[in-house]
């Protein structure tokens, strides 16, 4: 692709100097333009487009793979940006549920301690109970 021909949509016809993975370099035909340096293959999305059909053809193709895998990609991290939330939202959840489970545990737990004094002192028991239990003291002394 060296020495192809490229036409800018500002600076005109050029011909490509060298051609990268990333860059390209384009001499221009107009002296006070000289050389620039362009993203590859970003630049032909806008700026350049080669004279030669089969070599536009191509950098189009590789724009197109290039704008479908940008889109995958964005979609993939759309779906991991939402897996995130959604774990973040049951994580609090369940923190939630446990802080709940916790306070019902010591209410539960209170409860059952002021139940137990109140019992040992036999204020919760019926007074049918508390008079049968005189009754059987009182058998004894008889």
């Amino acid at each position: 692709m060296k020495n192809c021909v490229v036409n800018h949509i500002v600076w005109g016809q050029g011909k490509i100097q060298s051609l990268n993975e990333r860059y390209i370099k384009v001499l221009f035909d107009n002296p006070e333009v000289g050389e620039k340096t362009f993203v590859y293959p970003d630049a032909f999305s806008k700026y350049i487009r080669y004279e030669d059909k089969e070599y536009q053809e191509q950098v189009e193709n590789k724009l197109q793979q290039i704008r479908m895998e940008a889109e995958e990609r964005a979609a993939l991290e759309e779906k991991e940006r939402r897996a995130a939330a959604e774990q973040r939202k049951n994580e609090k959840k369940l923190q939630s549920m446990k802080r709940r489970a916790i306070a019902y545990s010591r209410k539960r737990a209170e409860r059952l301690r002021a139940k137990g004094s109140r019992t040992a002192c036999g204020a919760d028991m019926p007074e049918e109970a508390e008079d049968s239990d005189r009754n059987k003291s009182d058998h004894g002394k008889i």
